[in-house]
């Protein structure tokens, strides 16, 4: 399994910290960045890669967009 690096960046793209996981997918990467990006409120988005390869860049504002497309609980209920 590839070993994933998380880069938790400020707004001026300076990384203080970086986390990394062994995952099974770039999609399992993407969804580990958008909890780091909760567990992380000072970073703006969180920088993904794999190796040398640049996997992607999870931004807060793309997390947030996702949760207001996803239907709630309740939603789904009414």
């Amino acid at each position: 399994m590839p070993v994933y690096t998380f880069y938790c960046c400020r707004p001026d793209g300076a990384a203080p910290s970086f986390e990394m996981f062994e995952l099974a997918s770039d999609e399992a990467a993407a969804e580990r960045a958008a909890q780091l990006l909760a567990t992380h409120p000072s970073a703006s988005h969180i920088a993904v890669c794999d190796g040398d390869r640049e996997v992607l860049v999870e931004r807060r504002s793309s997390v947030s967009d996702r949760s207001a497309r996803e239907p709630q609980a309740a939603d789904q209920h009414a």
